[in-house]
């Protein structure tokens, strides 16, 4: 678990905070290193919010080889290392299990828009960004992340910058790897190829961190059936776990309940041979085999309550 610190009151003490964290770091020369791994250090608050038990007032954090071993009321250092957060409040951070910090640099540029109308302007605009500057805005939407609490994230990614960035920023959590797929002309094990390529150079970059990789077939309506089915196979013959947005607009429940609306407006122009799976987002994912314990599916804004209930009958988070 980790824990954040929620200064009292002001930006200027949290940064008065992380000053006096990096003057603890800087204080260990590389001599003491190795010595300094293995001793206890505390971090105290006026106030420490274990969560699973009542607030704490005057509470410490006891962290031993970089592992938080007890949360309790202030106690004897006994030779420890000790922070003193002062006026302060100490808590797990917060988790936000759905994100796309590639995406920061869009902010103010697609607002008040229709969902269709959105998403199409926003793959438009994707097309023109570079891969730095893919990665300078997942690590901006890392760092923002982190000052506002946020420890772990749950990220669907398709240029891969969101591992770069949590990297960097030092966030935990679960980078799942974006894959799109309309196009029958590309056959389904070209695709799964590719990914496969992408996950292996990215357990390169994310071993030894607090990341795990995994794999998010965007929607029904951008990855094809086929396609679909080969992902959740894929997913399991390599233990990961899926992230599936679904019933997030009521274009997107035009298209599956009605073969109708702008998407199936879209797929007519473009000659794109589409047809829903079932009746529903969670009939048509089920007989694909792509629901279980280890997949997530998100937003679902649009799903109605028998839908629901048979998702968690899979034991689907949602």
């Amino acid at each position: 678990m980790r824990f954040f610190a929620l200064p009292g009151g002001a930006a200027r003490k949290h940064r008065q905070y992380l000053a006096r964290v990096e003057q603890e770091e800087n204080r260990v020369c590389p001599g003491e290193q190795q010595r300094m791994s293995s001793e206890t250090s505390i971090v105290r608050a006026d106030w420490v919010l274990p969560v699973a038990g009542p607030p704490l007032p005057n509470g410490e954090i006891v962290i031993q080889d970089g592992r938080i071993e007890a949360v309790r009321p202030a106690a004897r250092a006994n030779g420890a290392s000790v922070i003193e957060l002062g006026d302060a409040v100490l808590m797990p951070g917060l988790v936000n299990v759905h994100t796309h910090i590639d995406y920061t640099l869009m902010r103010g540029l697609l607002e008040d828009l229709p969902f269709f109308t959105w998403v199409r302007a926003l793959a438009a605009r994707a097309v023109s960004v570079r891969p730095e500057e893919w990665i300078a805005s997942a690590t901006w939407g890392a760092a923002e992340a982190l000052a506002g609490g946020v420890t772990s994230i749950g990220d669907c990614s398709f240029s891969g910058a969101a591992l770069h960035g949590a990297l960097e920023i030092g966030l935990g959590g679960v980078i799942y790897q974006e894959v799109f797929g309309l196009d029958s002309a590309i056959p389904v094990s070209q695709t799964i190829a590719e990914l496969d390529a992408k996950l292996r150079a990215m357990r390169d970059l994310a071993s030894d961190s607090a990341l795990e990789l995994a794999v998010s077939p965007h929607a029904v309506y951008t990855v094809r059936p086929d396609l679909m089915r080969a992902l959740g196979e894929y997913a399991r013959a390599h233990d990961l776990r899926l992230c599936i947005h679904a019933a997030e607009s009521l274009a997107e429940g035009e298209l599956v309940r009605r073969d109708a609306g702008p998407f199936a407006e879209m797929f007519t122009r473009r000659d794109i041979r589409w047809r829903p799976a079932g009746p529903d987002p969670v009939s048509g994912l089920g007989s694909l085999d792509v629901l279980g314990p280890k997949t997530m599916l998100v937003h679902g804004v649009q799903l109605a309550a028998t839908e629901g209930a048979r998702a968690l009958a899979r034991s689907v988070a949602w």
